[in-house]
C-alpha cells in the first residue's frame, strides 16, 4: 500500500511576519516577537522560543491561552488516606 499527496506538501517559506493578526492585539504581537528575538540573541541561543500560536482559523494566539490547570490522577494523589500517611 502506498499513499502520497499531489501536489506535495511543503513547509512555509520563512516569512517575513512571525505572527498573523488575530485574536492578541497588534502591541502585544509586536512586543512578543521582540522579546523572543531578545532571548534567542540570550544565553541560550539554542533553544526554540514560542508564545505565540495560530488557532484552527490561522488567527496568531497567545499559546499561555491554552494551559489549564489538571487535577493529579487519583492513583498518584489519593485524598482519602492523607492522615493515615502522615502518622
Amino acid at each position: 500500500m502506498s499513499i502520497s499527496l499531489d501536489p506535495v506538501l511543503e513547509l512555509p517559506l520563512d516569512s517575513e511576519f512571525e505572527y498573523y493578526p488575530g485574536m492578541e492585539t497588534t502591541s502585544l504581537l509586536i512586543a512578543l516577537t521582540d522579546w523572543t528575538k531578545i532571548l534567542k540573541k540570550g544565553k541560550h541561543m539554542s533553544r526554540n522560543y514560542k508564545c505565540i500560536g495560530e488557532n484552527i482559523n490561522g488567527q496568531s494566539v497567545l499559546l499561555c491561552r491554552y494551559i489549564t490547570p489538571q487535577a493529579p490522577p487519583m492513583d498518584v494523589y489519593d485524598t482519602t488516606n492523607q492522615s493515615s500517611k502522615m502518622d
